[in-house]
């Protein structure tokens, strides 16, 4: 008995000699709506800055990823994905497939039905990459959106995989528990995809009145989501994601990363797309422009939530004020228009939400300076972001010069389109 065991022991001491040798893959396995699926690919978990967590309002937010996924394994999985009635047709080869739950673990990979929410399946068609967006129904079905759309310039970035796992929540109530799997096929190493954001898919989000009072997330980017967080964050000193730390000083940006979540990017500030009221701070110092007040973020979220959320036409500001982030220009010009207008801007909202206040919302220097602001970026082509610079210009006409309570009147009695 004791040579067995000696015999058993050299054996298995071989094994671990010669698989350190030949690198023998490991087989893995997870669950997806109770089948299994079996792969030597081991899934990479990362989480998020507590920090993050508390900006966005979750508890626990996972992002896993599973690489190097062959062709039939992926099919496999959109096969358990998709109800027996669906195919798709029109895709050669699936390249990716996201899953957004209310799942939160790391002790391996079980997704429900009965926590999944959402999922995408992005693959190659005749006419290029082609996104598949499907979301839960109130009977348990998961319908397929045709509104949104179908092009896509690349892979999902971070911002857009937290917009649609955020956005497949009606009215945007956050899960307390959140993960987001992605599983990419062996075609990720060798597609030739660019990397620009996707601003029609964020778009037709935000502009979605069930959708768009949204995380607190949404619409910022980078070191923005920390600056935005207190007041006494300094921004650029502090955690970037769950990856390195930014330099000191404010000279480093955290920008997306489609592993790590968010990393640390020095030179120029930039930190992810678009500019929001949240990246001011960090612009302004490494780009040498001056902001007129601190910004108020605090104030900021409690006008959103507060007060533009509790009607439809604010809601639809809503969408317009992260529209614009997606459009905004980054030039030097651009961004000292910005920075000149918080002050007032600070000023309207607090007239707004200030029970004590009933001075007038909109001064004539105000509207002056929002509509140089709107003019400048004219020469945007994007149809539906110059229907809301118009908008805005006939809106400002409208409400400049009225007192809290004929702005706040004529505000919600306003009508969600204009001809």
């Amino acid at each position: 008995m004791r040579n067995l065991f000696q015999h058993l022991a050299t054996g298995f001491v071989l094994i671990i000699l010669i698989c350190s040798v030949t690198s023998c893959d490991r087989q893995s396995s997870f669950n997806i709506f109770n089948q299994k699926v079996e792969t030597s690919s081991t899934p990479q978990f990362s989480g998020h800055d507590k920090r993050f967590l508390e900006v966005t309002g979750l508890n626990d937010l996972d992002y896993v990823i599973v690489d190097k996924l062959s062709m039939g394994i992926m099919t496999k999985i959109s096969n358990i994905l998709l109800p027996s009635k669906e195919a798709l047709l029109d895709i050669s080869e699936i390249a990716f497939v996201y899953i957004y739950t209310e799942n939160s673990n790391d002790q391996g990979i079980s997704i429900s039905k009965s926590n999944t929410h959402a999922f995408s399946i992005v693959g190659l068609s005749q006419k290029g990459p082609k996104h598949n967006y499907y979301e839960k129904q109130s009977d348990n079905s998961f319908r397929q959106l045709l509104s949104l759309p179908r092009k896509l310039n690349g892979p999902l970035n971070m911002d857009e995989i937290r917009m649609l796992h955020f956005a497949a929540v009606k009215g945007s109530k956050l899960p307390e528990k959140s993960s987001i799997y992605e599983f990419r096929s062996e075609l990720f190493n060798n597609m030739k995809l660019g990397s620009a954001p996707n601003k029609l898919l964020m778009k037709s989000l935000l502009l979605d009145l069930t959708r768009n009072k949204g995380s607190k997330t949404i619409g910022l980017y980078g070191d923005a989501l920390y600056s935005a967080l207190r007041a006494d964050d300094r921004p650029g000193t502090g955690s970037c994601g769950n990856a390195q730390l930014c330099p000191s000083g404010g000279n480093g940006s955290c920008v997306p990363s489609p592993v790590a979540g968010y990393m640390c990017q020095t030179g120029d500030g930039g930190g992810g797309d678009g500019c929001t009221a949240a990246q001011l701070p960090v612009l302004s110092k490494v780009m040498g422009f001056n902001l007129t007040a601190p910004i108020d973020f605090r104030a900021i979220h409690s006008f959103r939530d507060d007060f533009l959320s509790k009607s439809d036409v604010g809601k639809k500001y809503v969408g317009y004020m992260y529209v614009f982030s997606q459009f905004a220009k980054m030039d030097i010009k651009s961004l000292t228009e910005y920075a000149s207008i918080t002050l007032p801007l600070q000023t309207s909202i607090n007239t707004i939400m200030s029970d004590g206040r009933i001075g007038v919302v909109i001064s004539e220097d105000l509207k002056q300076q929002a509509k140089t602001i709107i003019n400048n970026h004219k020469d945007i082509a994007d149809t539906d972001f110059q229907k809301i610079l118009a908008r805005l210009e006939l809106d400002l006409d409208r409400l400049s010069g009225l007192n809290k309570n004929d702005f706040i009147r004529e505000f919600e009695g306003m009508p969600i389109t204009v001809k």
